[in-house]
């Protein structure tokens, strides 16, 4: 199931509509979805823009972060290391980033790694479905 969040950087807009660009492109930036209460999260997904010149951005890895609080938030490691996220390759297709295990969060953010001319992406979560 998706949570989606209409006022952030919803998927699938023309390739040219929204989406979120930090000030600059450096590694450090981020950026933060707060679900409104707890869920029971495996994954995220991210997906590129163009802009009105035709240059592609997109974020081609990226690590995430999650907490219950905005205290407590903590980097996802796998095998005691930062978990490092595929990206995009381009600007159209979603790439689905799943947890090495289900977390409980609140808040759920987004470091870019590395990146196609300027850091900008599109973003989405997935949620556990419930029986």
């Amino acid at each position: 199931m998706l949570i989606t969040q209409q006022n952030i950087c919803p998927l699938d807009l023309p390739s040219i509509e929204g989406g979120w660009c930090p000030r600059r492109s450096t590694v450090g930036e981020w950026i933060q979805v707060d679900l409104g209460s707890p869920h029971l999260i495996n994954a995220t997904v991210i997906q590129g823009r163009a802009d009105h010149t035709g240059n592609t951005h997109f974020v081609k890895t990226y690590k995430v972060a999650c907490g219950i609080t905005k205290v407590n938030i903590a980097i996802i490691s796998e095998r005691g290391n930062d978990k490092i996220f595929q990206g995009n390759s381009g600007t159209t297709r979603h790439m689905i980033g799943w947890f090495p295990k289900p977390i409980t969060c609140r808040y759920v953010r987004l470091y870019p790694q590395t990146w196609q001319n300027f850091m900008c992406l599109r973003m989405d979560i997935l949620k556990v479905n419930c029986p």
